[in-house]
């Protein structure tokens, strides 16, 4: 799981659609799993990103699973 203190941040729904992003699922993949519309996930995504202050997918990973 994420290695940053930002996860407390994260509601318990972004932290699961955290966790599938991580594992490489597509928004559409994570909707399916998780019963949301593309969109809702969409806004998680956008929420996420804003906390980690991050632009794009990779720009996560790296905040992320690479240790400070």
């Amino acid at each position: 799981m994420p290695r940053s203190k930002t996860p407390h941040l994260l509601t318990t729904r972004q932290r699961v659609v955290l966790k599938h992003l991580l594992s490489g699922g597509s928004k559409q993949c994570i909707a399916r799993k998780l019963g949301i519309s593309v969109h809702t996930v969409h806004v998680h995504v956008k929420s996420i990103y804003r906390r980690y202050r991050v632009h794009s997918r990779p720009q996560l990973m790296s905040k992320v699973l690479v240790p400070r």
